[in-house]
């Protein structure tokens, strides 16, 4: 079993916090505690829809739709996995924290 790379998060102690983090989503190849793998080529088909239309998936807490903490700006897949780039919302509880 593989495990998923670590998450990087940049973050300034400034007035100038541009709250910017960078890691992978997911990676490929690893199972998961239920068994599933992500397998090459996985997010490719969303990632393509969203190019064609202009937007990127929503950047939520856990997922959930009623918790959104920033915004995407930049997703793609490599090699690796799931490569994003994301910024936090100032004022956002979930987000702050």
């Amino acid at each position: 079993m593989r495990f998923i790379a670590p998450l990087e998060i940049k973050t300034l102690q400034s007035d100038n916090d541009d709250r910017t983090f960078t890691g992978y989503g997911s990676t490929f190849g690893n199972t998961d505690r239920v068994g599933d793998v992500v397998r090459e080529g996985a997010f490719a088909k969303s990632l393509e829809g969203h190019k064609d239309q202009g937007t990127m998936p929503s950047l939520l807490l856990h997922h959930d739709l009623n918790r959104p903490i920033g915004v995407w700006t930049e997703m793609r897949e490599d090699a690796k996995g799931l490569y994003v780039e994301g910024r936090l919302t100032k004022g956002v509880r979930d987000a702050d924290e």
